[in-house]
């Protein structure tokens, strides 16, 4: 947490672990296992993904496969954008699971959650992936999130009842 190295309390709801110590040079700290990341909100509620990465893997689970990736265009360059649109464009919509051997695939283009040959992997990181969502509470672990469209729709239903 940098806020603990500036001296500010740190939240409850802030997930992570303390570098301070290991910065300040007083503990070492063993390199993660695995890392997680998630993609929620971003671009209008596009493209929900979880993800866990390790050495030698990369998985990613889509919620909502079917959306398009949406970003400025001159945020990313068009070789990167191909590379994102083109599995997407091969099938009509996304897959719902991404496999990537980061070691053979550094730039993530072939992707193997298909293969039979890695489905003990995909199987092996599913589970870290379910279970890291568990122990944090992911909300997508209780349903669909509600794109702003439906809030304000919602809202404006409920007022019609309130008058």
């Amino acid at each position: 947490y940098v806020l603990e190295l500036i001296g500010v309390d740190i939240p409850d709801n802030l997930q992570g672990h303390s570098f301070k110590a290991v910065i300040e040079g007083t503990r070492s700290r063993s390199p993660r296992k695995e890392i997680y990341a998630q993609r929620t909100s971003h671009a209008l509620y596009d493209n929900l993904s979880r993800c866990v990465r390790t050495e030698e893997y990369k998985l990613i689970r889509y919620f909502e496969p079917g959306r398009t990736v949406i970003y400025p265009t001159d945020a990313v360059p068009q070789r990167v954008a191909e590379h994102v649109e083109r599995p997407r464009r091969k099938s009509g919509r996304r897959p719902v699971v991404e496999l990537y051997d980061l070691k053979a695939d550094p730039h993530e283009r072939n992707n193997l959650a298909q293969s039979a040959r890695y489905a003990k992997v995909v199987r092996e990181l599913s589970d870290k992936l379910w279970g890291w969502m568990e122990r944090v509470n992911d909300p997508l672990l209780k349903g669909p999130l509600p794109t702003p469209y439906y809030k304000e729709a919602m809202q404006d239903y409920r007022q019609r009842f309130r008058r």
